[in-house]
């Protein structure tokens, strides 16, 4: 973890083997847990100590894995079916989903094979879909396959309930708790593209939005994340630079002019991360230097809900001055009519008095 501008961590940990991938849980009930995978998994807790300094702690024992020594952990993913906590971990042979408790107390440990189309393949990344305990992973078999995962027999095999193939390898997948309909797949040749996964036949994308030519000319897409917290943004890197999308305005065909272009990385970009809570982001260079950034590209389409407003608030002004013009035509209508009966009527006594 990085302060602000500063150049150093706040707090490191030596687990003691390879690292891969690390993954901070998402979810309230384990916001302070952080995976981190590898040659072993192990599972840490990010606390504040004294004078609002971090540390971060075991949190708990995580039981020896079923795998060979070979197969390690190549993705993990936090998630939540049936409102249990749970992080799988998917290796070259197996799946490994580790049951997290509520409150402190002992992690247990299921596995399952993976399908002789995934064994031995190399998974680049994984999610949980919001509904049921299926995951989906993708990686250089150029193809995303959604996994029912099966019951708790180490002998179990995962079942793939439905594929969706790409034309290069996919480096990224995401679902989106306020979408669960959706799934999010990027792939390495420069295009992300959003499955609906209500139509069980259906593999052709319901939307895709590409990089530029010249960035898919290049080193390609690396990396691709969707934002929790608006289902409109998604970002991703290639080569040096990140790009962002905002899903309510149109794409392109092979050069996605909808694309929003960041800056240059020095050392070049490695992956891209929204923040749980806003629109604010981080790119991560090669050299694990972290760049976090905030998607100022969200004023532009914020002044059109300010338009919004100012048509609303022209609309009452325009109806309340019809209002009055009609009151005020409507009293002196009336004053008339009672000047004109008063007149009538001290002529009419006039004639008879």
């Amino acid at each position: 973890m990085l302060r602000s501008g500063a150049e150093e961590a706040t707090c490191c940990f030596d687990v003691g083997w390879k690292v891969r991938r690390v993954e901070f849980c998402p979810f309230a009930a384990g916001a302070s847990l952080l995976a981190v995978v590898g040659e072993k998994t192990a599972l840490l807790a990010l606390q504040t100590i004294a004078d609002g300094d971090e540390a971060l702690r075991t949190a708990a024992e995580v039981p020896e894995s079923h795998a060979s020594a070979d197969d390690c952990a190549q993705a993990a993913a936090w998630g939540r079916p049936g409102h249990r906590l749970q992080l799988a971990t998917v290796g070259l042979t197996r799946v490994q989903t580790h049951h997290v408790p509520p409150h402190e107390g002992p992690i247990t440990l299921t596995s399952a094979k993976l399908p002789a189309s995934l064994a031995g393949q190399a998974v680049y990344d994984c999610c949980y879909l919001p509904q049921g305990n299926t995951l989906a992973v993708t990686g250089d078999a150029c193809r995303c396959d959604i996994l029912q995962m099966g019951g708790d027999a180490m002998s179990s095999t995962a079942e793939v309930v439905r594929s969706f193939n790409l034309r290069s390898d996919g480096v990224a997948v995401r679902a989106h708790a306020q979408q669960p309909d959706h799934l999010m797949i990027a792939e390495a040749e420069g295009t992300v593209h959003f499955v609906d996964l209500r139509a069980p036949d259906r593999s052709v994308p319901t939307l895709s939005r590409s990089l530029p030519a010249a960035a898919r000319a290049g080193a390609g897409l690396r990396d691709a994340d969707w934002c929790p917290t608006d289902p409109h943004l998604v970002g991703a890197v290639a080569g040096s630079q990140w790009f962002g999308w905002d899903l309510r305005h149109g794409g392109g065909g092979g050069g996605d002019a909808s694309a929003h272009v960041g800056e240059a990385e020095p050392h070049g970009a490695a992956a891209f991360r929204w923040s749980p809570s806003g629109a604010q982001f981080a790119v991560i260079n090669s050299l694990n230097a972290i760049y976090s950034y905030i998607y100022k590209h969200l004023s532009i389409y914020t002044s059109r809900y300010i338009c919004i407003c100012i048509y609303i608030y022209i609309y009452i002004y325009i109806y309340i001055y019809i209002y009055i013009y009609i009151y005020i035509y409507i009293y002196i209508y009336i004053y008339i009519y009672i000047y004109i009966y008063i007149y009538i009527y001290i002529y009419i006594m006039n004639i008879y008095a």
